[in-house]
């Protein structure tokens, strides 16, 4: 190192350096800084300086990032009370140097494609982040881990991980991994996410304590096993088409159940799981929406691509936060009426012509409501009209409103300063509006 150079870096950064935090990014002539002793630095951050060499000895240090700086080695670190580093998007590959941070408990060394992993094993981290490292062979990992990502990587055998009982946290999406059983003696483990994978066999969770489980788009086909994970909070199995539900019926503490695309006909085995707070059952063409009803705590609900018509199993849910009817054949909005705690309605690509039965809804003036209607059938509805004058005139960074590809042609109002919004209602017939009102309007907008 030039240590010239190294003398104009420290006066250029000599007060930041003073500081207990520093940041510094986008320096492309900042090419090493060499922390002495004293210096009061305790979280560094270096962020796209491409040109980086990092050489630094410190004490007090204890937070470390050097993020998208393009280095390929850590060899001139020395952080001995560093607890945490994240060397995330680099090009890493020799990292033997990692065994000098000996206080190390967290360390992210996700988007180092063709990293080598093998001196991680004589540290004693807690939390290791490997993502998107194009990783194919687990080799021994630290027998201390509580949280592993990783996810986004090539994996096909994680045998290696039988030791691994303390992990809390295993995090193994989009990987080529057909076989789990060595999961079954990480006995610890709370949360679990084996989604986009190969596995068909779900037998070697059967025992374990897991509070949430992510098996989206795995080619499961039966899941008996998953009727002993009493403890399931969350439970995703969207993508594995024509499961068999049934083992579901006594997970009881479930409050977050996503079931899309899966050919579902029915919610009637769920029936009991009267604790659900959120309901995903996107994309089951062929879905009887009856026993909906039963879910009486339901704060999100989602329906859209289920060929829906007939909405009065939901009259009764009064909790409902959030409701997707996107992309179905509805036209009929009474039973909604009384949902008056919704604060984001998604009707898009229905038949709906007119909004008469929502006319006494409390947010049916949009306050504090993401309303979205594109592609309907709706003609000049008085009720839609005069809510929707009335409201533009209140409106104060509270709208987000999607109305296009209807047939709306008059909006009689002063609409005057909307303070910034944006309503969208292009491809339109709109020729009546007045005063200065912000609209997304494109060349298909029929406007005078």
């Amino acid at each position: 190192m030039n240590m010239n150079y190294d003398l104009v870096m420290f006066q250029k950064y000599q007060k930041m350096i003073q500081n207990d935090e520093v940041r510094i990014q986008g320096d492309s002539n900042l090419r090493g800084i060499l922390f002495m002793q004293n210096f009061a630095v305790q979280f560094l951050k270096l962020e796209r300086c491409e040109n980086l060499v990092p050489v630094f000895t410190s004490s007090r240090l204890k937070r470390l990032t050097i993020n998208k700086c393009k280095i390929q080695t850590i060899e001139g670190l020395n952080g001995i009370n560093v607890e945490q580093v994240n060397l995330s998007c680099n090009l890493l590959n020799d990292i033997k140097s990692i065994a000098k941070f000996q206080q190390l408990q967290i360390l992210d060394l996700s988007y180092n494609q063709g990293i080598d992993i093998t001196p991680i094993y004589n540290t004693r981290v807690t939390e290791l982040n490997l993502s998107n490292c194009k990783i194919n062979n687990i080799k021994q990992l630290p027998l201390t881990l509580h949280i592993l990502n990783l996810s986004n990587n090539e994996c096909e055998d994680i045998s290696s991980l039988v030791n691994n009982t303390n992990l809390r946290v295993l995090i193994l999406t989009s990987n080529r991994i057909r076989d789990i059983s060595c999961i079954s003696n990480l006995i610890n483990l709370k949360e679990l996410d084996l989604s986009f994978n190969q596995i068909s066999d779900v037998n070697p969770l059967e025992n374990l304590n897991i509070m949430r489980l992510n098996l989206q788009n795995c080619q499961i086909t039966r899941i008996p096993a998953l009727q002993s994970l009493t403890k399931l909070s969350e439970l995703n199995l969207s993508g594995n088409a024509n499961i068999n539900i049934q083992p579901l019926q006594n997970l009881i503490r479930l409050t977050k159940l996503q079931l899309n695309n899966i050919n579902l006909k029915s919610v009637l085995k769920l029936k009991d799981l009267v604790n659900l707070l959120e309901l995903q059952l996107s994309g089951n063409k062929n879905l009887q929406i009856t026993h909906v009803k039963n879910f009486k705590l339901l704060q999100v609900l989602l329906l859209d691509e289920c060929n829906l018509a007939d909405l009065l199993p939901l009259r009764d849910l009064i909790a409902l936060k959030r409701l997707n009817l996107s992309n179905n054949n509805i036209s009929f909005l009474y039973p909604l009426k009384e949902l008056h705690n919704l604060s984001e309605l998604n009707l898009q690509y229905n038949r709906i012509n007119s909004f008469a039965n929502l006319s006494t809804h409390p947010n049916f003036g949009f306050y504090d409501i993401s309303f979205q209607i594109r592609s309907n059938q709706i003609i000049d509805d008085e009720q839609y009209i005069i809510k929707l004058n009335s409201y533009l005139d209140k409106i104060q960074f509270k709208l987000s409103m999607s109305g296009e590809s209807n047939r709306l042609n008059d909006l009689k109002t002063r609409m005057n300063d909307l303070h910034n919004q944006a309503v969208n209602i292009h491809n339109n017939f709109v020729n009546t509006v007045v005063n200065h009102v912000q609209y997304i309007l494109n060349s298909t907008d029929q406007y005078q």
